[in-house]
């Protein structure tokens, strides 16, 4: 921890500011809860709270995080005075191995136990939606975790060791120091310091998807999708150029024709076995997109959701199959209710 900061007042007094304590973990927890962009952002500037006290066989993760990509941020709080470097360390693979056994639908069980909201919820209130939604389910099924120890103050073993696993063994974990200082009748400043600096060279793994048309293109032609995938990515190509309000986005896990400036969005897995379908981000059109779907014979629901909601699912490789042919008049269609809205 600095020994000192110098604050400069409003009306030009100079101050210097001492370091005090934290006297309770919990406003280490609240803080990363509330302001979850303190963590370190090696791998992304947008970073989100999904809960606390995240239920595990090993007990409770202090705070879970998902960034823009879906990576999972496993963060645990310690003050010095309650922690060894040893045992907080193992305390944060422990988690990591227990999150790792979690399925898609026991992650979203336990937020929803947690939050009293769905992850589609949580995620429509962070103004995001299928892409991170997918991203969520690929970082369980990789065991893809950022582990972060968010302390008051890291000793320089602990962040020696925590430098060694990152160079060395090309773990994703990271220390957070939120140094506290008080300003006498003013308030309270917390400063974060990050182990390891951002700038220093570190091992990034790349997320194991496609992220071009061809590396799609090749993933469908090995589940016999080949002339199916290039119909929909000419379709896409076509009524991107035709009209102004689609726009094509690749991006590592989703194909997405945005319709209407994210009104609606038709999204293809990298992974032809995985989730395909339409997404309404317009909650006014959920039941004109219903009825087309109905119309085409495609697989439809209804929902409440404020946010956003999936209407229309042709999922898996039998799911491309059924929309292949259908594709040009689904999204003729769905621009038709964009334009008339």
């Amino acid at each position: 921890m600095s020994e000192y900061i110098i604050f400069k007042r409003n009306d030009g007094e100079i101050m210097k500011i001492m370091p005090s304590g934290y006297y309770e973990e919990g406003l280490l927890q609240g803080l990363i809860k509330r302001y979850p962009t303190l963590l370190p952002s090696i791998f992304s500037e947008r970073i989100f709270a999904l809960t606390d006290e995240y239920p595990t066989d090993l007990g409770n993760i202090d705070v879970l995080c998902i960034d823009e990509t879906g990576r999972i941020y496993i963060v645990e709080t310690k003050l010095q005075k309650n922690s060894d470097r040893r045992t907080v360390i193992a305390q944060l693979l422990d988690y990591a191995a227990q999150m790792g056994k979690e399925s898609f639908d026991a992650f979203q069980s336990k937020i929803k136990q947690r939050v009293g909201k769905s992850l589609n919820d949580i995620l429509g209130d962070f103004g995001e939606g299928v892409e991170i939604l997918d991203g969520v389910k690929q970082s369980l099924a990789e065991k893809n975790f950022v582990l972060v120890v968010v302390m008051d103050n890291i000793e320089p073993r602990l962040k020696d060791t925590i430098v060694h696993l990152n160079q060395d063994w090309e773990m994703d974990i990271f220390g957070l120091e939120l140094n506290k200082y008080c300003i006498e009748g003013e308030g309270e400043v917390f400063v974060p310091v990050v182990t390891p600096p951002p700038d220093m060279p570190r091992p990034l793994k790349p997320r194991k998807t496609p992220t071009t048309f061809d590396e799609v293109i090749k993933k469908y032609r090995e589940k016999g999708l080949e002339t199916e995938i290039l119909e929909i990515q000419r379709i896409f190509r076509r009524m991107e150029e035709q009209d102004a309000t689609v726009q094509l986005k690749i991006n590592p896990a989703y194909i997405v024709l945005n319709i209407g400036e994210k009104q609606i969005q038709v999204a293809i897995n990298s992974d032809p076995e995985r989730d395909h379908g339409v997404w309404v981000y317009n909650p006014s059109l959920y039941e004109k997109v219903y009825k087309l779907g109905n119309t085409l014979e495609l697989q439809a629901k209804m929902g409440k959701s404020p946010n956003f909601l999936k209407v229309i699912q042709f999922n898996g490789v039998e799911g491309i199959k059924s929309v292949s042919e259908k594709m040009q008049n689904l999204i003729e269609g769905l621009i038709k209710i964009v334009k008339d809205t």
